[in-house]
């Protein structure tokens, strides 16, 4: 969850009676009911405001939104429509009680085994690039260029460094190296995410 320091939302029970804008889509936002039941908040005073993705950091810099759910790589944007750093607050769902695995690769069962040559290079050719992403990042943004010239390199160097630093070289990372899974954190993950999103299966 990110917030302005002017809204004084400071713990999770702030954010009961405040408006938070997201795509209804949002992986945070679905499984806010988790966090809230974690923390004791009382899920049903808050007030959603449903935004494209594009608009999410509008909405909290204009004051239309307490709050908004996603990374925390989201906080970039606000400086770029003025928003001081020193204003922005982000509640990290891990440091209150979810320790939840993020981004990974998923394949069907039925096409890794007719291409899983295929899903082995992929999967090589993606820890390659990023493993050279954590090393020189500036050839990261360089690649990004090439396909999206007009992006801004300030903007998207912020973006890449706040979560390779905050996200992807975590303690774990450093102690077990990239991809490394524990199988009873993964457990308690399953069962996290399915409760949240009343999966019956």
């Amino acid at each position: 969850m990110i917030t302005l320091a002017e809204t004084r939302i400071v713990t999770p029970r702030d954010l009961e009676g405040k408006t938070v804008a997201a795509p209804e889509a949002d992986a945070a936002r679905l499984l806010f009911p988790l966090f809230a039941a974690r923390t004791g908040v009382d899920a049903a005073t808050i007030r959603w405001m449903d935004v494209e993705p594009s608009l999410r950091e509008s909405a909290l810099a204009a004051g239309v939104a307490d709050a908004i759910t996603g990374f925390s790589t989201a906080a970039p944007f606000l400086t770029i429509q003025g928003v001081h750093p020193s204003r922005i607050r982000v509640l990290r769902y891990a440091d209150h009680g979810l320790d939840l695995y993020s981004s990974a690769l998923f394949a069907r069962a039925a096409f890794l085994q007719s291409n899983a040559d295929a899903v082995r290079r992929f999967a090589r050719a993606f820890n390659e690039a990023l493993q050279l992403s954590i090393a020189q990042p500036e050839v990261a943004i360089t690649a990004l260029r090439q396909l999206a010239p007009r992006a801004d390199v300030a903007l998207e160097t912020a973006r890449l460094r706040t979560p390779l630093a905050e996200l992807i070289i975590t303690p774990t990372v450093r102690r077990h190296g990239l991809a490394h899974v524990d199988r009873e954190r993964l457990a308690r993950n399953i069962a996290d995410v399915a409760a949240a999103l009343k999966l019956p299966a």
